[in-house]
Formats: structure tokens, C-alpha cells, sequence
């Protein structure tokens, strides 16, 4: 169920005196206070670029990036945004007495809250939305949503080059991140293939203001086209909304898998990857996945940074960390970028290697782990939208799709079964069905599942299973006759 927004009381009275307000007239104290009411659990970030001590809007040289917390109750006061040019998307933590005068530490960890879902939709980088004006991908958007039967979004901003859609929801604690995240993998599965930008299904993002200035453009909301149209959804109703299966559906799921991971414990197990071999594995796939893409060329500008960024993660698990200083260059001529830009974008990757390497641990789950980036293979499959066909023409080994990794396990089942001796299935179904026609005979002369046991050389069970599947054969055989009298 959606709910209109009406807890911001001096908006509401404008728009009686004046009429109606639009949404392109939204400010970023707007903005920020429609992310970040009044009332909420936790602290915001505020962020943007410097250089030189002033703010910078330009995309070229370097600039230093600045974030600084702020108590949504302040966000009454336009002094409480002076040079913020993004804002969080989320809610973070109170600062303990000993962090206060350090940097803002933006991890899942710190979250206190969260208040919104949303999508990064590049839509500019692929050819066959790149030719729309903001506008028009705006109204692709909202049809795209409609004929996939999602929910449309409290807000679609335009970003400058590139859209934003927010899904406004009700406060909900991290213990529901897990929910949260399946809700942002289907809304950005939705957009798959049209410039959304994967790393947007973090909670941790941050986006530009409305009112702001990317370059020469200005920020703004595109739809609705009212304030008082704007929405604020129940977290509850936004997840039954968006997700395939129901929570008791879901619990089922894990159920099955759980049962079917133990029974793979069972079997006799080939050689393990070890984490090295794991992303050596890795990083030949992103190579030949590269190379089947683009060629000896460079990558698509919208795929560069996911491209460098997994690259980085491969390279600080299988190379030394002293080594590590000179991939940006290796990086760069990969992805056909600048040493100066793949630097920037593997930073992060970098400086967590070097403080493993000097024993940095962070916790999760209760269990200490080296500060290193750990990223799942599937994930990697679903930011780079890699397909089965895809993958089966690059030959990789490690980064496959899930129904391919099941086609694959199944293959393997089976050759196992081969090497030991068993016959193929085909095989043994059309034996036992041969013996089923048998016992049919045998039934028809009186004698018991004991005796046509005993006289078929078979066990009890594989009599009653083979007479119960000749049946079926002939029921099915006997309907086909009559349809075609």
C-alpha cells in the first residue's frame, strides 16, 4: 500500500496557499528531507568534491572527496547543507566519543536505518537507449516497471546523464538488509541490459541533490509532477510487491537448499579451490570475458568500472601487495582507460589489501576476516550481466550463470555415475518398463508381487515401481488410441 507523504507540514502549507507546488521546484533541503524526515533513526552523509579548497563540479583532474555527518532533525536550517552536493541514501550509526575526529566510515556495519530502495540507470551508455532525452527514459521507465508489474517509484530524478528512481519506504532496521537487498536486485533486474549501474544495489550509495549542478546540468525531479503525488511506501507492501516468493515460500527454499547442500557433503568430492586458485580462476574469465566483449579495444564506458574494480579484487588475492602499486597501468590499457582514472577506481581495493597485509581484520558474522574485498561469483555475473550463450562462447569456467552451474553439476553427476558403472538412465528406464509389461503379464495370470519377484529375479520394491510405470505407459497409449478413433 502507498502512502502520501504529508510529514512535511510547510510544504503542504505552501502548496494550500499558492496551489499546487511542482517537483521541479524541489530544493536540496527538500530533497534531503524527503530521504531523511524528521523523527529518524541515525545520521545522514552529506558529501562532495574539493579542490583546492573550494567545490568542484568539473569531471577532469583530481579533487578530494569530503563527507561529513548530519542529524536529520537539522535539516530545517539550509546552513546544515553548505557545499553538499550528494547525500546518503541510508542512515548511519552515532559516532562513538574516539571516532568523532575521524574520517566517516560508510560500511554496511554502521548503518542504523534504512529508508529507501533505488536504481543508477545509465541509460546513455547502450545503444538503444542512448539516442532518449531525459524524458522520454523517464517515461520508458515507468512502462518498463508497468508491464513487469512492479511498483512505480516515489521520484525519478534526472541526474544530470543518467536517471535516478527512488523507491521512498518506511523506516526498517538492518535486520532487515537481507530483504532489502532482494528488493534492489529485482527493481535493477528489471533494467538489466539498460545502463543500470550495478554497484547501485549496495546500501552504502550516495546521490546527487535535486537543485545541484552535474557539469552544466542541473538536477532535478522529473516525475511526479507534483509534491503531493509523491509517495512513501510500506517496506512490507514495496517487498511483496517486488519479490517473486513470499517469506513462507522463501523459508521453504532454504529448506531445500540446505537439505540439498548436505547431501553434496555426502558425496565424494573432487579437488577444492583454494581462495588463490578461486581468483586466478577469476581473473582468466574476466579476461576472456573481456576479449569475447570488446576485442583487442577498449571496454564500454559503462562497464569500465565494474571491469577495473573486480580485476583489483582478483589481482589483491593473487598478487603480492607490494606488486599492487603498479596494476594501475596493467588496469588502464585493460579497460581503455587512463593509469590516472584506474588508479581511482581500484583505490579502495587497493588500500584494503595493504592493511591485510599489516593484519587489518574487520568482523562479520561474528568470525574475524582479513580487510580484503570478498565478492561471490554470482555477483559478479549479475553486475556484468553475463549470459549462458556468453559464457559458453568465451569458455568460462568460474563466472557462469546459476541455471548454467546446475546444467554443468548435473553433467558431472552423471559422468560419476558413468564411471562407476551405471548404466544411462534412458537405458535403465526402458529395461524397467520392459519388466513392468512382464509383471503386467505375470499379474494377469494371478500371481502376487512376491512371486513376480521371485520369478524376475528383481526385489519387491522394483517390481511394484516397474508394474506401477507400465501402467501409466499404457493408460497413456490407450488415451492416444481413443483420441485418434
Amino acid at each position: 500500500m502507498e502512502t502520501l507523504l504529508v510529514d512535511r507540514a510547510s510544504i503542504m502549507h505552501a502548496a494550500e496557499a499558492r496551489g499546487r507546488l511542482r517537483t521541479s521546484q524541489l530544493t536540496a533541503l527538500d530533497h534531503a528531507r524527503l530521504l531523511h524526515p524528521p523523527g529518524s533513526k541515525g545520521l545522514a552523509v552529506k558529501a562532495w568534491r574539493e579542490r583546492l579548497g573550494a567545490v568542484w563540479d568539473g569531471e577532469e583532474g583530481e579533487a578530494t572527496w569530503r563527507e561529513v555527518l548530519i542529524d536529520p532533525a537539522a535539516l530545517d536550517d539550509r546552513e546544515t547543507l553548505r557545499q553538499a552536493k550528494f547525500i546518503s541514501m541510508q542512515r548511519y550509526r552515532r559516532r562513538r566519543q574516539e571516532e568523532a575526529s575521524g574520517p566517516v566510515r560508510k560500511t554496511e556495519q554502521r548503518l542504523a536505518e534504512l529508508g529507501s530502495a533505488y536504481i543508477d540507470l545509465d541509460y546513455y551508455t547502450t545503444k538503444a537507449l542512448k539516442h532518449l532525452t531525459r524524458d522520454e527514459a523517464c517515461q520508458f521507465a515507468l512502462r518498463r516497471l508497468e508491464d513487469l508489474g512492479l511498483p512505480r517509484p516515489s521520484l525519478i530524478l534526472s541526474t544530470g546523464n543518467g536517471l535516478c528512481l527512488v523507491w521512498l519506504h518506511s523506516p526498517v532496521s538492518v535486520r532487515a538488509m537481507p530483504r532489502w537487498k532482494a528488493v534492489q536486485r529485482e527493481l535493477n533486474k528489471a533494467f538489466r541490459g539498460m545502463g543500470t549501474d550495478a554497484s547501485s544495489l549496495t546500501p552504502t550509495r550516495v546521490f546527487r541533490l535535486a537543485g545541484t549542478r552535474n557539469g552544466q546540468r542541473v538536477v532535478s525531479v522529473l516525475w511526479p509532477e507534483y509534491q503531493d503525488q509523491i509517495v512513501r511506501w510500506s517496506f512490507e507492501d514495496l517487498a511483496h510487491e517486488t519479490l517473486p516468493l513470499t517469506r513462507e515460500e522463501l523459508k521453504e527454499k532454504k529448506v531445500d537448499r540446505k537439505r540439498a547442500r548436505a547431501e553434496r557433503a555426502r558425496r565424494p568430492g573432487g579437488a577444492r579451490l583454494t581462495v588463490k586458485t578461486y581468483w586466478e580462476m577469476a581473473l582468466r574469465d574476466l579476461q576472456r570475458l573481456k576479449l569475447h566483449r570488446y576485442g583487442e579495444g577498449p571496454v564500454d564506458a559503462g562497464q569500465r568500472d565494474l571491469f577495473t574494480f573486480f580485476m583489483a579484487v582478483a589481482m589483491s588475492w593473487t598478487r603480492p601487495t607490494s606488486s599492487l602499486a603498479d596494476c594501475a597501468g596493467e588496469l588502464a590499457a585493460f579497460v581503455g582507460w587512463k593509469p590516472q582514472q584506474a588508479k581511482g577506481a581500484a583505490t579502495t581495493v587497493l588500500s584494503r589489501a595493504r592493511k591485510a597485509e599489516s593484519g587489518g581484520v574487520v568482523m562479520w558474522k561474528g568470525k574475524q576476516r582479513d580487510t580484503r574485498y570478498r565478492v561471490k561469483a554470482r555477483t559478479v555475473v549479475e553486475w556484468l550481466d553475463i549470459t549462458k550463450k556468453e559464457a559458453r562462447e568465451a569458455n568460462l569456467r568460474l563466472l557462469i550463470p546459476t541455471a548454467m552451474r546446475r546444467e554443468r553439476g548435473r553433467e558431472r553427476a552423471e559422468k560419476l555415475r558413468r564411471s562407476r558403472g551405471a548404466k544411462p538412465r534412458a537405458e535403465v528406464q526402458a529395461a524397467r518398463l520392459a519388466d513392468g509389461q512382464r509383471a503386467l503379464e505375470l499379474r494377469a495370470q494371478g500371481m502376487s508381487v512376491p512371486q513376480m519377484a521371485e520369478q524376475l529375479s528383481r526385489s519387491k520394491a522394483y517390481v511394484a515401481k516397474a508394474l506401477a510405470e507400465a501402467k501409466l505407459v499404457g493408460k497413456a497409449t490407450s488415451s492416444r488410441i481413443a483420441c485418434g478413433s
